[in-house]
């Protein structure tokens, strides 16, 4: 047994050497005074994180600022104003008050009332400075107060950082023995208490419930301090609530709060910057929270007294021969971290586990009340583990050589095999490498063209609708038959379905590349709701079908959603139903589901075909909002079913139907996985269908609904305005035409170009106020030419509006070309007239609102004879000329000049305005005639 004890002794005795040499090498070093710096900040520390204490009311301090010396005119203040001050306090009755001010000099008007007051106050404490020293010279008593024995001294210990760590309660000075000043304050206060300072069996003294040992020169993280006097560790409290201060200002006022002093330790001092009795402490951070000596003094009173009457701790440090164990206990913590652990990441984890453990210790142990060192036990820590780990590699390194030496010959063999099989694989690799290297190229070859492709058809096709959407819009804001205004909407209608068709191969094309967005807003689902069920009862009337739509109460009206993707899923999902359905019904139902964690997505069902896209990830308590489209229609084939979401892939009955391009599905399935949802199919063959789409429900908030607005109809430029100049550079002379006659028609001056060169032309001669700007154009495109109107000083202010017809033209690149804004072909008339608006700040007239049979009712009410004869009456008081022009535009038939001329007059006369108005729009410039004459 003890052959194996000593065996393993000797075999750990490397952990023994190592935490040895280690802790002797810290404790020279720490002995040398190296690390009483790094002791004490760790000391700081400790009070910045202790926790609040409850603040100590028995003790008040009187301040002296830089306001109070101003107002009382000198520093020192005279002997009748401390005077004052004192008989002041007095009448609130404290137990005793102390004076931290020098009165060993006169300090007239006043001197004898000063005496008087000292003689007849026995519960006042003067001070002196006992040792003269680097915070100044010795200063003596006042006499009277160092006759009564009433005299305390003012003496601070500093530390060599210059900060007050310590606290003196008495001092030796030429054989006499002085208290402090706030130890005598303590010892009077307890007095009352009948606690009184006694001398314990060991020495020490005891005050209460305190025992008051005295600092030892090399206790805690203090080595070789200097120990004059009877010192203990400071304990300064970090307090909820400030020690009650108050003015000397309020004091000379008589503003003293009732009860504020009664019983307790007043201390009269200077808190002023000038007067430089200001020191630093663990809680000194900065020139704030520097503390004066008056309060320095009041936290010695405070804290004897609360450790006499309550317990409270004296901090003490932990003693020499402790701190040589707690040292030599890390750098073996240290040695066994670094013996013990093999994997070097564990020591790197262990080792900073075991710092925070002696961190916190010595945390824990300063709130009990001991103050134990900290720098030199980490630094014997790390030291130590670095030293063994050093020593434990130095050892595997001695023993891995022998392993090397006996493998090198067998590396050198197998070297050899290996170098020709690294050869061959080389060769093969490069050859592969070559193939691999080709086939990329080959790929980023087709994937540029098919870009390039894609993006000449967005143009190519978008721009002729561009002119025919445009030139439609245009026609509805003439006044035209019923019948007429319906053969334009269906120009509209079949324009749109074109533009869609074009869109999802486009949409599909940005989908793959990664560049289709989320453009979410506050959006009315029942507007939206209601806009679907318009659009496709079309459809069923002219199917003979039946179009029912169902919402559960609890919709709401505004969700937040990407609104042009959602209506998108939903028309193509729609669209399917109506066109492969020949008899009954489809159904959209809305409604709002609540999800209680993860839940399968499928519509339910026994028996049928059923297919999802991906399973929400849903968190609990989360909601969700459900579209299912229903038709009747002939369903879908099991085979046919997994299909269903690829692109250009048609079922039998698509194929049969012959229409459609495949790509509504492949779409709708990649947009609802781009919004966070789902979309599930149930099918029967020969019974029909049902679609689900699954989206997480999101509310806008109430400041994002945007208000309601209705659309009114453009019909001129207000009154009152500039000319305004507009110069159009578009190479298709259809595009061109459209918005030459759209602009001028309300009434802006309009000048055309066919490429960017000439547009640069017509800037510089005409002097547009805003140009609209194709981006894709020969001879010289819009990029260029806004590059170049932007370099110049002119160019700079002017408003440039892009026109482009291709989705993957970069709005980044249009902007950063110079170009303030941008417009996408086909775009609705309101949408630039609202640019313009933003950009040029012009007022248009609006057409009234209202349906046909509300203008037909306002007509009929204007042809009412007593309408009529007020209508001329009002018109008879209108000047001569305007009159005059008038009657002449009617007779011509000229309803845009009748239209200019009454605009005129449409804020002055809103009801001459409005009725002339409907007069023109119902053609009926027969009137008009007449009632001009």
């Amino acid at each position: 047994m003890w052959k194996k004890l000593t065996d393993r002794i000797l075999h750990h005795r490397g952990i023994g050497i190592a935490a040895i040499g280690v802790t002797g090498a810290v404790l020279m070093l720490q002995g040398s005074g190296a690390l009483q710096l790094l002791e004490s900040t760790f000391l700081d520390q400790w009070f910045r994180w202790r926790p609040l204490e409850k603040g100590d009311s028995r003790v008040v301090i009187v301040t002296i600022d830089e306001p109070d010396i101003s107002r009382l005119g000198r520093w020192p203040m005279s002997d009748a104003t401390l005077a004052k001050v004192i008989q002041n306090l007095k009448q609130q009755q404290p137990r005793v008050i102390g004076l931290d001010i020098y009165r060993n000099l006169r300090s007239e008007p006043g001197h004898q009332e000063l005496l008087k007051t000292f003689a007849t106050t026995p519960n006042l404490i003067g001070i002196q400075k006992v040792i003269g020293d680097g915070n100044g010279p010795v200063v003596p008593p006042p006499p009277i107060l160092q006759q009564k024995n009433q005299i305390a001294a003012s003496d601070l210990v500093l530390d060599p950082d210059g900060k007050v760590r310590r606290h003196l309660l008495s001092i030796r000075s030429e054989g006499k023995v002085y208290s402090t000043l706030g130890a005598k304050l303590a010892l009077a206060y307890l007095e009352a208490e009948n606690i009184q300072l006694e001398r314990s069996q060991d020495g020490n003294f005891k005050l209460g419930k305190a025992k008051l040992p005295p600092l030892q020169e090399n206790e805690g993280g203090y080595v070789r301090a200097d120990v004059g006097g009877y010192q203990i560790l400071a304990n300064f409290h970090r307090l909820r609530q400030k020690t009650p201060t108050i003015s000397v200002t309020d004091v000379l006022a008589n503003k003293i709060p009732a009860n504020l002093m009664r019983g307790k330790i007043v201390i009269i001092g200077s808190v002023a910057e000038s007067t430089r009795d200001r020191f630093l402490t663990p809680y000194s951070t900065n020139s704030k929270t520097v503390w004066s000596g008056v309060q320095i003094h009041a936290d010695l009173a405070s804290q004897l007294v609360s450790a006499a009457i309550e317990g409270r701790q004296i901090l003490r440090g932990i003693p020499e021969a402790l701190n040589w164990v707690w040292v030599f206990f890390w750098s073996s913590v240290g040695t066994a971290l670094a013996w013990r652990i093999r994997s070097q990441s564990w020591v790197l984890v262990a080792l900073p586990v075991a710092g925070v453990s002696l961190v916190g210790s010595a945390y824990l142990l300063f709130l009990s009340g001991w103050w134990v060192t900290a720098a030199a036990p980490f630094l014997a820590l790390v030291s130590a583990a670095v030293v063994s780990r050093v020593h434990l590699l130095w050892t595997e390194l001695e023993a891995s050589h022998q392993d090397l030496k006996a493998s090198h010959q067998a590396l050198e063999n197998y070297a050899q095999i290996l170098e020709q099989k690294v050869s061959d694989r080389t060769a093969e690799l490069l050859q592969k490498n070559t193939a691999l290297e080709q086939a990329r190229e080959d790929a980023e070859a087709a994937n540029r063209a098919k870009s390039a492709f894609l993006a000449n058809m967005s143009h190519e096709l978008r721009t002729p609708l561009n002119a025919i959407l445009g030139f439609s819009q245009l026609l509805t804001r003439e006044p035209l038959p019923p019948k007429q205004k319906e053969q334009l909407a269906i120009i509209n209608r079949s324009g749109n379905h074109l533009l869609n068709l074009i869109n999802e191969v486009l949409e599909l094309a940005k989908i793959e590349s990664g560049k289709t967005e989320l453009n979410l807003s506050s959006t009315d689902l029942e507007k939206l709701l209601k806009s679907l069920q318009e659009m496709f009862e079309f459809k069923a009337n002219a199917k003979h079908l039946k179009m029912f739509l169902y919402q559960t109460t609890d919709l709401p009206q505004y969700i937040h959603t990407d609104e042009g993707k959602l209506s998108q899923i939903l028309i193509n999902i729609l669209g399917n139903a109506f066109k492969f359905t020949s008899q009954g019904s489809v159904t959209l139902r809305v409604r709002v589901q609540e999800s209680r964690g993860l839940q399968d997505s499928r519509i339910p069902g026994d028996g049928e075909n059923i297919h999802s896209t991906t399973h929400l990830p849903t968190c609990p308590n989360s909601e969700y909002i459900i579209f299912e489209i229903e038709d009747t229609g002939p369903g879908i084939a099991p085979e046919e079913i997994n299909q269903l979401f690829g692109a250009f892939v048609q079922t039998s009955s698509g194929r049969n139907t012959e229409q459609g391009t495949g790509l509504g599905l492949a779409i709708s399935y990649q947009l609802a996985k781009l919004m966070g949802g789902e979309i599930a199919v149930k099918s029967i063959v020969g019974k029909g269908s049902i679609f689900q789409l699954k989206l997480p429900l999101i509310l806008p908030t109430a400041s994002s609904i945007p208000a309601q607005t209705s659309e009114k109809k453009i019909i001129g430029l207000a009154p009152n305005q500039a000319k305004y100049r507009i110069l159009i550079v578009e190479d298709i002379l259809e595009n061109r035409l459209f918005l030459v006659q759209m602009l001028s028609s309300i009434g802006f001056e309009i000048c055309e170009a066919e490429n960017g060169k000439e547009g640069i032309n017509l800037w510089e001669t005409w002097h547009p106020d805003l140009i609209l700007m194709d981006m894709r154009m020969p001879v010289m495109n819009g990029y260029e030419a806004t590059k170049q109107i932007k370099a110049t000083p002119k160019g700079k202010r002017i408003t440039i509006i892009a026109l482009t017809a291709g989705v993957f033209d970069d709005k980044q690149a249009i902007l950063a070309s110079g170009c303030d804004d941008w417009v996408q072909k086909p775009f609705r008339t309101e949408e630039l007239f609202d640019k313009i608006a933003q950009y040029l700040k012009v007022r248009y007239l609006y057409a009234q609102e209202g349906t046909q049979e509300q203008n037909n009712s306002n007509s009929d009410n204007i042809l009412n004879p007593e309408t009529l004869k007020a209508l001329g009456a009002s018109l008879a008081a209108m000047p001569n000329e305007w009159r005059t022009e008038l009657q002449v535009a009617a007779s011509s038939l000229d309803d845009q000049r009748c239209l200019e001329l009454i605009g005129e007059i449409a804020v002055e006369y809103a009801d001459i305005y409005r009725n002339l108005t409907n007069l023109v729009e119902n053609f009926r410039m027969d009137i008009i005639v007449d009632l001009c004459q």
